[in-house]
């Protein structure tokens, strides 16, 4: 292992806060992943559905994960600045 990476290990793991944020960051896309699955899957819904009513509301709920995934993948470039 080179020395880079040892000095990037040792702190990480000294460094608590830094830590947490890799750990949140993490979770976070992670997170994303899954709404990015969940749009796929709405918007097949979309296409294959018939009924004006239903096509609404999952045309809301496209927009509402939409606006979720915009505002995630704003704070994940915030903490890679910060990191």
């Amino acid at each position: 292992m080179s020395s880079k990476k040892l000095i990037e290990r040792m702190r990480d793991f000294l460094d608590l806060k830094r830590r947490k944020q890799k750990e949140k960051l993490h979770k976070l896309q992670e997170l994303l992943s899954k709404l990015r699955k969940q749009r796929r899957a709405l918007k097949k819904a979309l296409e294959q559905e018939e009924d004006p009513q239903r096509r609404k509301r999952i045309s809301r709920d496209l927009k509402v994960l939409h606006e979720q995934r915009k505002n995630g993948l704003k704070l994940v470039k915030e903490l890679r600045k910060k990191d």
